[in-house]
């Protein structure tokens, strides 16, 4: 889910960096999509904690402060603000070299989970999707 997230966020955010995004809506679209996909990047990162996984390339992302950012955005997306200007989402959405680190963050799980993805162990996260 968080790759295709990230595949229909990336041109709003491409759009809106270059100043090229005017219609409303689709500034509203661009900015939920956005949103969504760096909260679920959150989201994966706890899988990945929980499930043991490990790889260098992801690990070396993952660094406290960013991971402190990506925690407090998530809880301000998935739960309910009176004011969508909650310094928590804006802190993120202004630091441009935090949002370089997500999308990076997203390539590392990319390119650990694509070779895998025939031959997922289901047993490995069994109890995770069918609650056991």
């Amino acid at each position: 889910m968080s790759r295709t997230l990230s595949e229909c966020a990336a041109p709003f955010y491409v759009a809106q960096n270059e100043g090229s995004l005017s219609d409303p809506n689709e500034i509203v679209r661009g900015s939920a999509l956005i949103s969504y996909w760096l909260a679920s990047l959150e989201t994966l990162r706890e899988g990945w904690e929980e499930l043991k996984l490990s790889d260098a390339a992801v690990d070396a992302q993952l660094t406290p402060e960013h991971l402190q950012l990506l925690k407090q955005y998530r809880h301000t997306v998935f739960h309910f603000q009176a004011s969508l200007v909650q310094a928590r989402i804006v802190a993120f959405e202004r630091n441009h070299a935090a949002v370089g680190w997500a999308i990076e963050l997203g390539t590392a799980f990319e390119e650990f989970f694509d070779p895998h993805l025939d031959a997922i162990q289901v047993e490995r996260i069994r109890s995770w999707l069918f609650a056991d």
